[in-house]
């Protein structure tokens, strides 16, 4: 059995008595009766890999990025290339959050994808403030020296923030590669098959129970249910 973008791991078969409250259409039975029946349940364990689907996300966001850190090698004075980068970026990185929130569920939750569109933003426009700040002290305090060095400063320091915060928003999702674990285990691998209660358990998954956060907001782990 092949499950379209996904890779499965293991598959449980369990058999459970299961009680309803049925007269199975039976003259002469009591509506009230509650007979027992073998209920088989069939659960997949799987695995999904996120990295494509990220890349194909965000790789507008994060072109746009880097577009408007390139303005810090420019001289401040060249205001139209220098401030022209960074708000092209800015408008770019809107219009990805917006195709985003487009292909993703309604919700009220501040999804992960939310979060690394809005740190996208935000760096762009800490880029543009830095312009400024770097104009002003080129053209009106004449210290071109110091403007430089904010400039060069600025552009490790902004890069350096950017792919560290990064790492962090993706690293409760299971997306980043952990000691002893691949990507993604956390996020897609299933615990516990939906099984009745009372019988029928599976291993155990220190997983259980909890919630990760991914790109479409905080979701338990995939379960494949086949009845």
């Amino acid at each position: 059995m092949k499950v379209a973008g996904y890779r499965i791991n293991r598959f449980h078969a369990v058999e459970n008595p299961h009680s309803y409250q049925t007269s199975r259409g039976l003259p002469g039975v009591a509506a009230t009766q509650r007979p027992t029946f073998s209920q088989p349940r069939f659960a997949l364990i799987v695995h999904r890999d996120g990295h494509e689907l990220f890349a194909k996300m965000f790789q507008a966001m994060f072109v746009a990025v880097g577009v408007a850190l390139l303005a810090c090698f420019i001289k401040p004075i060249h205001v139209d290339p220098r401030f022209g980068l960074g708000v092209g970026a800015l408008f770019a990185a809107v219009a990805n959050s917006y195709l985003v929130n487009a292909e993703m569920p309604d919700g009220g939750e501040f999804s992960l994808a939310d979060v690394i569109n809005l740190l996208g933003i935000v760096t762009i426009l800490v880029t543009l403030a830095e312009s400024t700040i770097s104009l002003q002290l080129f053209e009106s305090l004449d210290q071109p020296a110091l403007s430089r060095r904010l400039d060069r400063v600025t552009f490790w320091t902004i890069l350096v923030c950017f792919v560290l915060s990064l790492l962090l928003l993706l690293w409760p999702s299971g997306m980043v590669c952990r000691p002893g674990g691949s990507a993604g285990k956390s996020l897609n691998e299933a615990p516990r098959a939906m099984l009745p209660r009372g019988g029928g358990r599976i291993p155990r998954s220190p997983d259980r129970g909890k919630k990760v956060s991914t790109l479409f907001g905080s979701l338990p782990p995939h379960v494949c249910p086949v009845p």
